[in-house]
């Protein structure tokens, strides 16, 4: 079974619990919650997180964006305790994991990395690394590093760049990123993701035997909330991908 995972802005209230209920009853085995997408994603308010973990049953992985506001991916000091603090509440508002990320350059930002992961595991949060994976220099080197401290999954679109074309571009890289992955982590494809390119994208990857999932948003949205016929159509296309 292929995950399917639904990016879910919570700017407005109303609308985040109409598509948390749509998500959920099109199937959804996890949710990602931000706020301000348009400007990259930051964490949302705790009473959202709450919201959230109060309307999704259990078997439906709650993660939050772990992102202060006008931050980039490079951490200072104190937008590190920021993010601390963040993972924290991420955890007493029952959050299932964290989605986070740290270079410096073009590079993994270790000193900040081991800072987040180890606040994120002691708080018992799995951690998806996001799209500043597409950022590095050597992608397959940092995916193995990320497996090896513990990161449960990495986000991709397989485009070099946060401001990338996407998915619709990026088939080879992420090719190589699922061999580089093998069976220890799992990649989670997604950026400028539709229908059409995730039925291209599970039919021409090498994914038999990995570990991957698919993360959506602007292609299971109608009318500013997310709608369960475009999750669900979106489900159906993992249950006819190659194990």
């Amino acid at each position: 079974m292929i995950p399917v995972e639904i990016c879910i802005p919570a700017d407005d209230r109303f609308a985040l619990r109409r598509s948390l209920r749509q998500a959920m009853a099109g199937g959804a085995a996890r949710v990602e919650l931000c706020r301000e997408l348009a400007c990259g994603g930051v964490t949302p308010a705790a009473a959202d997180m709450r919201q959230a973990r109060r309307l999704l049953p259990a078997h439906v992985a709650l993660q939050v964006l772990v992102r202060p506001r006008n931050t980039h991916v490079e951490i200072g000091p104190r937008v590190l305790s920021r993010m601390l603090d963040q993972i924290d509440c991420c955890a007493d508002e029952g959050a299932d994991g964290v989605v986070l990320g740290a270079l410096r350059g073009a590079h993994l930002d270790w000193p900040v990395l081991n800072r987040l992961l180890e606040r994120s595991h002691a708080r018992g949060l799995s951690v998806t690394f996001h799209r500043a994976y597409d950022e590095l220099a050597h992608p397959e080197n940092g995916l193995s590093a990320l497996a090896r401290a513990g990161v449960s999954r990495v986000l991709s679109s397989g485009s070099p760049g946060l401001h990338s074309t996407g998915v619709a571009q990026g088939a080879q890289r992420l090719a190589s990123s699922l061999c580089a992955a093998g069976n220890r982590i799992e990649l989670v494809i997604g950026g400028g993701l539709t229908h059409l390119l995730a039925a291209r994208l599970l039919q021409e990857l090498p994914i038999a035997g990995r570990r991957i999932s698919l993360h959506a948003h602007s292609c299971v949205m109608r009318d500013g909330h997310v709608e369960a016929a475009l999750v669900r159509k979106l489900v159906r296309l993992t249950h006819r991908a190659p194990c």
